[in-house]
């Protein structure tokens, strides 16, 4: 119970409105988190359990990932950036793998007050701009992805995501 005698609840405070993906992940994020309770007299403090200094670091991370017992089939960095392709095709993946490719999304997510409505697809103009659209779902994109597949005698299932 908060000091007003009413229980404590999560308040993300999100600075857009959220989209119908992201209600259902929050939905679910806050289905884990009903079970976990406050303790107000002490210090919220962050700690990252990678690291002994208790501080995130880019180096814990990857060396994490890399000692992982996972044993990763698709490891990012041995096939992104030790690929023989040009270092503006490794970055371009690299950016949609981490979701940080300057579609409408992303821009409406730095700049919450940028007016990009509608921000609609600039291919199909069917639905919003986000990596995951241009590069898999939207109907121009799906088509060269059919013509590839078809060339290389393959089959593919197009993924929810890029990563």
């Amino acid at each position: 119970m908060g000091s007003d005698g009413l229980p404590l609840s999560w308040d993300f405070r999100f600075r857009r409105n959220l989209n119908e993906l992201e209600i259902a992940e929050v939905t679910r994020l806050l289905d884990l988190l009903e079970g976990v309770r406050l303790v107000t007299s002490k210090l919220d403090k962050r700690k990252w359990k990678l690291d002994p200094s208790g501080l995130f670091s880019c180096h814990s991370l990857c060396s994490h990932i890399q000692n992982s017992d996972k044993g990763e089939a698709f490891s990012p960095y041995a096939q992104i950036w030790k690929a023989k392709t040009p270092s503006k095709v490794k970055i371009f993946v690299w950016q949609a793998m981490l979701g940080k490719l300057n579609t409408g999304d992303t821009l409406q997510r730095h700049y919450p007050y940028m007016c990009l409505s509608p921000h609609w697809c600039v291919l199909c103009n069917r639905a919003g701009e986000s990596g995951d659209h241009i590069l898999l779902h939207c109907p121009f994109s799906i088509k060269l992805w059919e013509l590839l597949v078809k060339e290389v005698n393959s089959a593919w299932v197009i993924p929810e995501g890029c990563f």
